[in-house]
């Protein structure tokens, strides 16, 4: 088991406990992109909006952090990129919403 756990990292191989293995290319997420991670997330976002998967209102940080597989910082600045398109609105103590022009 610690074999493999150094093989595999914690993360992948608390993906595996649970008998769900995600990679990085399963998100969209390129290391060797010249966009910075959070312009990425940004774009997989904005894709998930406009194609209806996403909306009216956002998964918390922590929850699309962990779908794709960055941290809960990336996916605020990426949101921000989003509030300043006019795609997203953010209502401090209530979440994060697509604008009613998007939806």
């Amino acid at each position: 088991m610690l074999s493999l756990y150094l093989t595999l990292g914690w993360v992948s191989m608390a993906r595996l406990c649970v008998g769900r293995l995600v990679t990085v290319c399963d998100v969209g997420i390129d290391p060797d992109a010249p966009d910075w991670p959070y312009q990425q997330v940004a774009a997989k976002i904005r894709e998930r909006i406009r194609a209806g998967e996403l909306g009216p209102r956002l998964p918390s940080y922590m929850t699309l952090a962990h779908e794709l597989e960055v941290s809960p910082m990336t996916v605020q600045r990426a949101i921000g990129i989003l509030r300043d398109e006019g795609l997203v609105v953010t209502r401090p103590g209530r979440g994060t919403f697509v604008t009613p022009a998007e939806q």
